[in-house]
């Protein structure tokens, strides 16, 4: 069952109390601009170590002269951020008479096109970084027994079994994307699992990833060929100054 966030707010309300439906509201308010503001500055970080190693232009590697602060690189992330808000917000939707829901791209004239929810856009973001998540535990997963044996100390269970198993149960999530409606009583079954049909735009969201996949593997390996020097320093950028 598909519950909007107001919906856990009006029953907390009416079951609990409406001081409970308050509490909610502040909580899911400060905890997204907490999670927001952390991933802001996760990035800005990133930019920042790139620019300092050379894997990015080297002027998103300085810092104020004051303030010592990695501001060009907080202004590179800030102005990407104020795009992706400034596109979402032109996404409109139109629902048809059985349900359906059509996209586009413009100004909602509030009665054909209304805007879509921000909501909405902000679980198809959740979506996407979700799937990222995923896919880098997936080759965590997959490079433990590797480096193990890099190591001489590669075991059974720690370095093969656990990562095996918690691969299988990350290929579930990824699975309810990408896998299509299933006939008979074994749709069904899985249906209750969670393996519904996802309905558009939600069904392209995994090649966004791909996408930005294949972009990050195009860098590295013309980095590798033009700069190796710069391609041994790409693990650095986890490491501070």
């Amino acid at each position: 069952m598909n519950i909007a966030p107001q919906q856990y707010v009006m029953l907390a309300g009416v079951y609990v109390g409406r001081w409970l439906g308050v509490a909610l509201a502040v909580f899911v308010l400060t905890s997204n601009f907490a999670s927001s503001f952390a991933m802001h500055q996760a990035m800005v970080r990133y930019t920042y170590s790139m620019g300092r190693e050379g894997i990015l232009p080297r002027l998103l590697g300085k810092t104020h002269p004051h303030w010592k602060s990695p501001y060009l690189a907080t202004i590179v992330q800030s102005s990407f951020t104020l795009l992706v808000i400034l596109f979402l917000g032109l996404v409109i939707q139109h629902t048809n008479a059985d349900g359906s829901v059509v996209y586009a791209l413009g100004f909602a004239d509030g009665t054909t096109w209304q805007q879509t929810s921000g909501i909405v856009s902000f679980g198809w973001l959740a979506s996407i970084v979700t799937i990222c998540i995923i896919l880098v535990y997936i080759l965590t997963n997959i490079a433990v027994p590797f480096f193990a044996h890099s190591l001489g100390d590669l075991h059974l269970f720690p370095h093969m079994i656990a990562p095996l198993v918690s691969t299988l149960l990350l290929l579930l999530p990824l699975a309810s994307y990408l896998l299509p409606a299933l006939p008979g009583a074994v749709g069904v079954f899985f249906t209750h699992l969670g393996f519904a049909p996802t309905p558009f735009p939600a069904n392209i969201l995994p090649l966004f990833v791909l996408l930005w996949v294949m972009v990050g593997l195009a860098g590295a390996a013309y980095l590798a060929r033009a700069y190796p020097d710069r391609y041994q320093r790409v693990g650095r950028i986890l490491e501070g100054d």
